[in-house]
């Protein structure tokens, strides 16, 4: 089974941008009227684009049941990382719950849950998927899939969430999903949050 985010083809979506607004912004600076604000645009355009190309990472899962293992592959345009985790390591698999804030979104709509995936593990806690899904139902399914080719349980409670985030070093998140899920103030949630180290 593979798991992929963010594929390597954006990459080259973002420089292709970047070209092409770099090509207008030539062209626009070598007409016989050049307007400065295309120029300026344009070149601003092509930079951030390219920076966009540079900076972005794409991230692989692997799980492969022949050889017992889970391989993630997280690449940028210089660096790639690979961590290779045992399906022994593996002891379960949690449907992490956080809360985002979209101000664009009418009053009532704008706390939304997402939802990823971590994989508790013997020694550490590892992220599955980077980017949250919107629906749970996507989350679940997705875990319940793995789960039929580990064999491990799944968690999904607010309370393995803010744990979850806690020991991964999202303390803001785990605040904000205590205060949204148990009606607390941000002092209270702060307070019930740090009750977990």
């Amino acid at each position: 089974m593979i798991i992929r985010e963010n594929a390597n083809w954006l990459r080259f979506v973002f420089w292709c941008c970047a070209l092409g607004l770099a090509l207008l912004g030539i062209q626009s600076a070598s007409s016989p009227d050049p307007a400065i604000d295309k120029v300026i645009g344009s070149i601003l355009g092509a930079l951030l684009f390219g920076f966009a190309g540079f900076v972005f990472t794409t991230h692989k899962v692997v799980l492969d049941p022949l050889q017992k293992h889970i391989l993630l592959t997280h690449k940028s345009f210089r660096d790639s990382r690979q961590q290779r985790i045992p399906f022994s390591e593996v002891e379960r698999i949690v449907v992490v719950k956080t809360v985002h804030y979209d101000e664009d979104l009418l009053p009532a709509n704008r706390w939304q849950e997402r939802w990823y995936l971590a994989l508790q593990c013997r020694n550490e806690i590892v992220t599955l998927t980077h980017n949250p899904s919107v629906r749970k139902e996507e989350a679940s399914l997705l875990a319940q899939k793995i789960r039929s080719i580990l064999g491990v349980d799944i968690l999904d409670s607010d309370q393995e969430s803010l744990a979850t985030l806690l020991k991964t070093g999202r303390k803001a998140e785990a605040v904000t999903l205590a205060t949204r899920s148990r009606a607390m103030t941000v002092t209270e949630a702060s307070g019930h949050v740090d009750s977990f180290r």
